[in-house]
């Protein structure tokens, strides 16, 4: 199983092309809830049972807005 991390736009859009078109996608994620009121999401971590990635949503987070929000 091929593993990344993924904390830049251009990494994003690699995975996402390496993911399209998976039978199937597991994702988690957490949030850390410390000082503050809201939880902040600070990991994305997805796989296809081929590529495993951890998501760093912290550093790309307009570019998986946009990602996460693209119509087919």
């Amino acid at each position: 199983m091929q593993e990344r991390y993924v904390d830049t736009a251009q990494q994003l859009l690699e995975l996402c092309a390496m993911l399209k078109g998976s039978e199937w996608l597991a994702v988690d994620t957490e949030f850390i809830r410390e000082r503050t009121y809201y939880p902040r999401l600070c990991l994305i971590q997805v796989c296809n049972g081929e590529v495993a990635a951890c998501i760093d949503p912290a550093r790309s987070v307009t570019l998986l807005t946009r990602v996460t929000h693209r119509r087919p």
